[in-house]
């Protein structure tokens, strides 16, 4: 969460530093000059700085959203009763001692029992 915070502050602070010098640009000059090498250079590298921020936040935030919806084999061994239980179960429903199913079943395990989760394809 505070990494969240961390990156809209960033580009925050890079997107006023944009606005602010284009605007002392744009009062300074009236007349266009070339822009060549250099010049060109640093001036839209803020811009491709803020445009490498923004593609790889999507990048890591799809790939984190794609990874909680694999879906996983949880397995509950309960030790008074001995019986074993399987369900397939998404990683973002993984939640304590409480876990909601594929079909919507929730279910809620004490700390006695045996839990084990595990991919479905090595099953």
């Amino acid at each position: 969460m505070l990494l969240k915070l961390f990156v809209t502050a960033v580009v925050i602070g890079l997107v006023w530093l944009m606005v602010s010098r284009r605007r002392q640009e744009s009062l300074a000059s009236p007349s266009p000059e070339l822009l060549t090498g250099q010049k060109l250079l640093r001036k839209y590298m803020l811009t491709i700085a803020l445009g490498l921020v923004l593609v790889s936040g999507m990048a890591v935030g799809a790939w984190h959203w794609f990874s909680q919806q694999q879906v996983v084999l949880v397995t509950i061994q309960s030790p008074t009763e001995g019986a074993v239980r399987e369900y397939q179960v998404r990683k973002a429903d993984i939640d304590g001692n409480r876990i909601t199913t594929v079909d919507g079943l929730q279910i809620r395990f004490s700390t006695e029992d045996r839990v084990t989760i595990s991919s479905v394809e090595h099953r």
